[in-house]
């Protein structure tokens, strides 16, 4: 397995994390996601009880992935980037 990337420094905010409002555009989310070595697998949008939905599927090169569903892409990605963080999160 590869090294670990950088836990992504360019997102926090005083200590804390907050996607809403740190990062408002489709473009942004996934420029840090890009930035931080994630690649896009696989969108795709589709209907779920006649609901539209999205779907979003990352890899990263040490061999993990993150997937986000959601309402809108901003939705999905938000959900992909905390997945992200989770795994990549700073050691105790």
């Amino acid at each position: 397995m590869k090294s670990r990337p950088p836990f992504f420094e360019s997102r926090k905010t005083e200590g804390a994390m907050n996607p809403i409002t740190v990062v408002s555009s489709l473009d942004e989310i996934l420029t840090v996601l890009r930035g931080a070595g994630w690649r896009v697998a696989v969108h795709n949008d589709y209907s779920l009880n006649g609901m539209d939905m999205t779907f979003w599927l990352l890899t990263h090169p040490c061999g993990v992935y993150v997937k986000g569903e959601g309402r809108t892409d901003q939705q999905a990605l938000f959900e992909c980037e905390r997945r992200a963080r989770e795994l990549f999160k700073p050691s105790p």
